[in-house]
């Protein structure tokens, strides 16, 4: 399965150019930084997670009430931050794991495996 980011906030800030063209305020975001994840999706990506795990059980490639192995499942998400807790959101309502394990590079990097 492929899938992009979940919901994040906006990639130009309020005091850029594009963020200086209308006198309207802009929303605030509960992110430290603009294009981050927001709370509510990662939200919506455990939910997500969530009903793809069901899905699996209820086409029988995954048995109920277990936890695949890294061998059953793997994530990989490129290096921006937005992508990577994406990644981290779907696995625990998937899976109801951290979605952490393997080697996690740092944000900016190439990308990581989850």
């Amino acid at each position: 399965m492929f899938s992009r980011h979940g919901l994040r906030a906006p990639l130009a800030s309020p005091s850029s150019v594009l963020g200086k063209v209308t006198p309207d305020a802009w929303s605030q975001w509960d992110t430290p930084q603009q294009s981050y994840l927001t709370t509510r999706g990662g939200v919506l990506e455990a939910y997500f997670g969530h009903y793809f795990s069901e899905w699996l059980v209820d086409n029988r490639l995954l048995a109920a009430d277990t936890c695949p192995t890294d061998k059953d499942v793997s994530f990989y998400a490129n290096s921006l931050q937005r992508t990577i807790s994406t990644a981290q959101y779907f696995a625990v309502g998937a899976f109801s794991v951290s979605g952490a394990g393997g080697a996690q590079r740092k944000i900016g990097h190439d990308g990581c495996h989850l």
